[in-house]
């Protein structure tokens, strides 16, 4: 006997379930999410990094595209060190902004980056300005966009990157925080001795390093009221004429009156006077603007050129200081919270171009109240200093061993 078993028919529009369909559809949908956006990224790569990197060196030098990924400043820091060490004319952001195009740079980034250094209120020209640094933002999130579209092409973490040497001042005391319209400075071995004038008080004080001074009674200061040279005969002293009030500069052959003249610029407010074995040079305040003098000993005197920032800024406008040591005279200009200096070997006939000495936005806040903007010629050292104020405090002190042509500190922090 046959027994007949039935087959239900298959229920129409239930197809076969199948498990490794689903984990395909998976699998793809997590493709298309996960990698094509990437593999997308690394495809415009090709054009983006090269653009970026090339960007980064433009605008900040060897080290700007490592720089340019970091998260802490450090690129910003970088731009403001060029832009204030610019002259006021340059225009040291002018050919990148053909590449911040490509990168999809807004309009006012492309016309900061082809104004002057003076256009942007970090160059403290203390006029109005169109710019800051923040203008010359691309306006993406760098630390993170930019590093992951590089990969590629720059390698290496955010945290590993190169970082900038900046010059740390040392820290001085003993010296006041006043303009002192003399100088005069006697170096013998490792002693040193600086009298300062202040309206009609003459202070002595005497250091070993340079760093730490203390006062000197009057009775034991080798020079009080005359300025010259570490070695030549002569020696200088600076007067106001009784009836005119015009400035005289007299010249002495150890102590004996040799010669005498008017000063030049005639009169003006006195604002620091420097000798070396050749002359005696004054910085004047004149009708609001400040002009030099040199008076070579028993020579008559005559005006010095003051350095120059651009056709339309004249450092006369600045408060400066100035000092002079073995043919050399140092000019400090103040400008804002920068700090230039600039120097001649020709008694005014050309300048080397401004360098920045001292930047107080390289530092947090409050770590230097006071700039350092005293100038003090210390045989063939360069001082520049801010000086007390209170209490006998420390303060920032840098040394220039090239007649101001750079500086150096970090001697140690104060105590």
């Amino acid at each position: 006997m046959t027994t007949l078993v039935a087959r239900q028919a298959p229920i129409a529009g239930n197809a076969p379930f199948r498990l490794r369909w689903v984990l395909f559809l998976i699998l793809t949908g997590a493709f298309v999410l996960l990698v094509v956006p990437r593999a997308t990224a690394a495809w415009r790569m090709y054009s983006v990094g090269p653009a970026a990197a090339d960007y980064a060196l433009c605008m900040a030098g060897p080290t700007g595209a490592e720089l340019f990924l970091s998260s802490d400043g450090d690129f910003r820091r970088l731009l403001r060190r060029r832009l204030v060490s610019s002259g006021a004319a340059a225009l040291p952001f002018a050919r990148c902004a053909k590449l911040a195009v490509l990168l999809g740079g807004s309009p006012r980034l492309v016309s900061a980056l082809s104004a002057p250094a003076s256009a942007f209120r970090e160059w403290e020209s203390g006029t109005a300005t169109a710019f800051s640094l923040e203008d010359l933002d691309l306006g993406v999130d760098v630390a993170t966009v930019l590093y992951r579209r590089a990969w590629p092409l720059l390698q290496g973490e955010p945290g590993r990157l190169l970082k900038p040497s900046l010059v740390k001042p040392a820290w001085g005391r003993g010296l006041p925080d006043r303009t002192s319209w003399q100088r005069a400075t006697l170096v013998e071995g490792q002693q040193a001795q600086v009298t300062l004038a202040t309206g009609t008080r003459f202070t002595t004080y005497s250091s070993s390093d340079g760093y730490a001074w203390r006062e000197v009674p009057r009775s034991r200061a080798a020079h009080v009221e005359r300025c010259g040279g570490p070695t030549g005969p002569f020696s200088a002293q600076v007067g106001v004429q009784p009836a005119s009030r015009a400035i005289s500069v007299r010249t002495f052959r150890g102590q004996l009156l040799v010669y005498e003249t008017e000063a030049v610029p005639a009169a003006g407010e006195l604002i620091a006077t420097s000798c070396d074995d050749r002359g005696l040079a004054l910085l004047m305040r004149v009708a609001g603007e400040s002009r030099m003098g040199l008076c070579p000993y028993q020579q008559r005197c005559r005006e010095m050129n003051l350095p120059t920032l651009g056709a339309e800024l004249k450092v006369g406008q600045y408060p400066l200081d100035m000092v002079r040591l073995d043919g050399t005279t140092v000019v400090a200009a103040t400008m804002g919270t920068v700090v230039r200096v600039a120097s001649t070997r020709d008694n005014g006939l050309t300048w080397t171009p401004f360098s920045v000495a001292f930047d107080a936005g390289e530092w947090s806040a409050g770590t230097y109240p006071e700039l350092p903007r005293h100038l003090l010629a210390l045989g063939s050292k360069v001082l520049l200093y801010s000086g007390y104020r209170q209490a006998r405090g420390a303060y920032p002190l840098l040394i220039s061993d090239d007649s101001g042509a750079s500086f150096h500190g970090a001697r140690g922090e104060p105590r």
